[in-house]
């Protein structure tokens, strides 16, 4: 199965001053259905992400599980906060098969399948690099959420 290369997802600490600089250096307005967490420039294969708004999200929605799966909330729990972090992220038809032709390649460190649900439901894993560098994999998964 091919990946589909996405964009890189810059983590950004201050989700408005970044918006405000790529804007000002691409010469493009964002989009994204939900600007306070994630936004993506028109015909730029970059996007920003802040894991801030995740965190206070997790910490003050009443029902988190409604919007993260456990594992994704465990991750987000040790992910390592601030910024000058770049994740390339691939698009695959089928996450499921994805997940299982990387894990018996074992070719470097993989997360287990992570589900977010802030603005459309979202799954993805993670693998790294033999320089620790983040690879993320998201596509179509049916399996039940944990």
């Amino acid at each position: 199965m091919a990946l589909t290369f996405g964009c890189a997802y810059i983590k950004v600490k201050d989700m408005k001053r970044s918006t405000a600089f790529y804007t000002a250096l691409l010469e493009r307005e964002p989009q994204g259905p939900c600007p306070e967490r994630w936004a993506s420039f028109p015909g730029v294969p970059i996007s920003l992400y802040s894991l801030e708004y995740d965190l206070e999200l997790l910490q003050n929605a009443p029902h988190p599980e409604e919007h993260f799966s456990r594992a994704y909330r465990e991750h987000v729990g040790r992910e390592r906060r601030g910024t000058g972090r770049v994740v390339f992220n691939f698009s695959v038809p089928d996450l499921a098969v994805e997940y299982e032709r990387l894990r018996a390649l074992d070719i470097g460190p993989m997360s287990p399948v992570y589900y977010v649900n802030v603005t459309f439901p979202y799954w993805y894993f993670t693998i790294q690099d033999p320089d620790g560098n983040e690879i993320e994999i998201e596509g179509n998964y049916s399996l039940p959420i944990e």
